[in-house]
């Protein structure tokens, strides 16, 4: 049992006192794009468990990875037929510019973490921010101590929407983790305030697993831009495009009696978020 501190993140001692929990093995409750994640380290196994038990939640349900873009390559497999199809740069310029959203991408073969992937996928969850903002401040400094990123999963009990109240995060994992990080409602606009958009870039075409945060719209525009596949969504051949008909080899891919790539990862719950 913990006495919960709340650590304000416009502290750099409160973010240092939460790396110091991180390389302990230990989890925090973090304001995550106007909801609030339990995130510790990606390569410490008791963290994994630790966020299994704080969910109440089976521990071999997969987590997901949060990982700046730069760092990305070190836990996908660069080698994987799907990177024919999406360039692996665009994917991370597509992860800087979009806001709070997770990739589906081929595992890399060894050096990752069972209770990170399923089925040979890894999915990595990121919201582009400057250097001095906690997240990338915090990750920085765990790499300066020789980890790589973090592990997270939505702080809520299994099976319930995602917590986006601070004091209602207080009350529920009060004692259960050590601290809570940016207790006070984030300056986030409220439709923002959601789980992460998930894509699965793992087949030929980019297929939507969740909505979130990103309208639909934004993000046709920005796979349009970067010359991604145009995004598959719902029913198996389902889609929304950015603008004008698609033509040629696209046409031919889009035309695709393959199930939706999210029943092979179970791990996110569109109405709960888990």
């Amino acid at each position: 049992m913990y006495q919960t501190q709340l650590l304000d993140n416009h502290n750099r001692a409160h973010l240092d006192q939460a790396v110091e929990l991180f390389m302990q093995g230990e989890i925090v409750a973090f304001g995550f794009n106007g909801i609030f994640v339990f995130i510790g380290d990606a390569d410490q196994e008791i963290a994994a468990r630790r966020i299994a038990e704080a969910k109440r939640q089976p521990f071999d349900k997969p987590l997901a990875l949060v990982c700046a873009p730069e760092y990305l390559a070190e836990f996908v497999d660069l080698d994987a037929p799907a990177f024919r199809y999406h360039p692996f740069a665009k994917l991370q310029q597509l992860q800087r510019e979009v806001f709070s959203l997770g990739v589906l991408l081929p595992a890399a073969r060894t050096g990752v973490p069972a209770y990170m992937t399923h089925n040979g996928t890894i999915l990595n969850v990121w919201m582009e921010y400057p250097p001095h903002h906690p997240a990338r401040y915090m990750q920085e400094q765990l790499r300066k101590q020789g980890t790589r990123a973090f592990i997270g999963s939505s702080a809520n009990q299994h099976g319930e929407p995602t917590y986006v109240d601070p004091l209602h995060t207080l009350r529920v994992f009060g004692g259960v983790v050590p601290a809570i990080l940016d207790y006070e409602p984030c300056g986030d606009p409220l439709p923002r305030h959601q789980s992460a958009t998930l894509i699965d870039f793992t087949d030929e075409v980019p297929r939507l697993l969740r909505h979130g945060s990103v309208p639909i719209e934004d993000l046709c525009a920005h796979l349009d831009r970067l010359g991604l596949f145009p995004l598959v969504i719902e029913e198996q051949t389902a889609l929304v495009r950015h603008r004008g008909v698609t033509t040629g080899r696209r046409a031919d891919l889009l035309r695709s009696d393959r199930p939706l790539a999210g029943k092979r990862f179970f791990i996110y719950n569109e109405q709960t978020g888990d």
